[in-house]
């Protein structure tokens, strides 16, 4: 019992708090920068390292008030912006099952063709606009649209 209350106190050999390493992932995945986190890291330590678990506890600070004020900006309510983005993925998830994919050397592995799917979003998606264009409020109807496309797909194949 004392071990386990001891890990949650425990900074895992980190420069700074658990909660606040947790909380700069969630902004990193919710601003879409995840991908890039290493990168933003190595400019806000000054090329000292890549790694955020190396970061200091006013370097974390630094980077995570700078990622909520753009998160502000880009999403207007956090809630909002994740709400949306889930079901981004969800229209993605669909069209992967639709096989509008393509081989990523990157991720070493079949990933949405995002040409084909904003070609498809200009010609048939009922607003005409690319997927990331839509608003949250428009996503709900999109959703529907493709889930219906893809029904169709299934039930032919």
């Amino acid at each position: 019992m004392q071990r386990r209350l001891d890990l949650n106190i425990k900074t895992y050999n980190m420069n700074h708090p658990i909660h606040l390493h947790r909380k700069l992932y969630r902004l990193f995945k919710s601003t879409g920068s995840f991908d890039n986190r290493h990168d933003t890291v190595n400019s806000y330590t000054n090329g000292r390292t890549d790694n955020s678990s190396d970061m200091t506890t006013e370097e974390i600070l630094v980077l995570i008030n700078k990622l909520e004020s753009y998160q502000k900006h880009i999403g207007g309510n956090s809630n909002d912006f994740q709400k949306g983005d889930i079901m981004r993925k969800r229209i993605l998830s669909l069209f992967h099952q639709y096989g509008y994919t393509e081989y990523s050397y990157e991720k070493r592995r079949m990933v949405v063709d995002f040409d084909r799917l904003d070609g498809w979003m200009l010609k048939f998606g009922y607003l005409h606009k690319k997927l990331n264009k839509y608003k949250y409020a428009e996503l709900p109807k999109l959703i529907c649209q493709v889930e219906q496309l893809v029904t169709k797909y299934i039930q032919k194949v």
